[in-house]
């Protein structure tokens, strides 16, 4: 059925969920993951554009975007799934056009 997933990750609540999810789904499928996490400036340009240095906040958003896929994969390996995990820094970019960019590259059937 499914051999690649991808399984993008931000931090929230339903993240979490579509997370453990996408694991049993996985697990039973004898399939891999793709966890991705996205940054995006988009916000940051419209909200607080004089109020920030936008880099400091990029890496922040960076370090913690890593932290996120560690802890993902960790809990994905712990649970038997194969798992590989990849980041983008969108600059001017939709989140969601680098979402259907990234199963199509990766060849994820399911996302």
């Amino acid at each position: 059925m499914y051999q690649r997933i991808l399984v993008p990750i931000d931090g929230s609540d339903t993240a979490a969920r579509g997370l453990a999810e996408a694991i049993a789904l996985a697990r039973e499928l004898k399939a891999t993951l793709r966890l991705l996490n996205l940054t995006s400036d988009f916000a940051l340009m419209v909200e607080m554009s004089s109020a920030i240095d936008f880099e400091k906040y990029r890496e922040g958003l960076n370090q913690f975007g890593h932290q996120l896929l560690a802890k993902a994969s960790e809990q994905a390996k712990a649970q038997g799934v194969p798992c590989e995990t990849a980041m983008h820094d969108l600059r001017g970019n939709r989140v969601a056009d680098a979402i259907v960019e990234e199963a199509r590259k990766s060849r994820c059937e399911l996302s």
